[in-house]
């Protein structure tokens, strides 16, 4: 967010504020409060463009040293809002995590039955970074953990 400035509401209900300055709209004032809690009523912005956030992960893994990955499991809800929302799920291999591939499970429903899904990962890294992509409105998007199966190759068998 580019605000100039934020400002609570002093009274009645839970508002946020931001100012914008000289831009291609001009100056103004812009109500944020629906953007972090959309609801059925408000699934969309302003303008009616869809909010779907995008979550990056840390790069996630053992070290510097290699591993193998496996399976990876989203736990998340996500309520349809009536526009049919999906998760794109993709993963980036490495340190530096700068080109990323779609998973085959891509993408995920919107509620899944027991609030956690498993994706494939199958590759052996550094690291692996993980984007959450959600695609169409939802009323509401909670995600609660990404987790990731990993094996060391650092923690070799004893040679006798």
């Amino acid at each position: 967010l580019h605000g100039l400035s934020f400002a609570t509401q002093a009274t009645g209900l839970d508002e946020l504020y931001m100012g914008l300055g000289s831009g291609s709209d001009g100056n103004r004032i812009v109500k944020l409060s629906g953007l972090y809690m959309p609801s059925a009523s408000n699934p969309s912005d302003a303008n009616g463009t869809a909010v779907t956030p995008v979550l990056v992960t840390r790069n996630m893994g053992v070290g510097v040293g290699l591993a193998s990955y496996g399976h990876g499991h989203l736990h998340y809800r996500m309520v349809d809002g009536g526009a049919a929302p999906t998760m794109k799920v993709e993963v980036a291999t490495g340190l530096g995590a700068a080109s990323y591939s779609t998973v085959a499970e891509s993408p995920l429903p919107a509620e899944p039955q027991d609030g956690r899904k498993r994706f494939n990962v199958s590759k052996d890294s550094q690291g692996v970074t993980v984007r959450l992509t959600q695609q169409n409105a939802s009323s509401l998007t909670e995600v609660y953990g990404v987790e990731l199966e990993q094996r060391s190759y650092m923690l070799g068998s004893e040679v006798a």
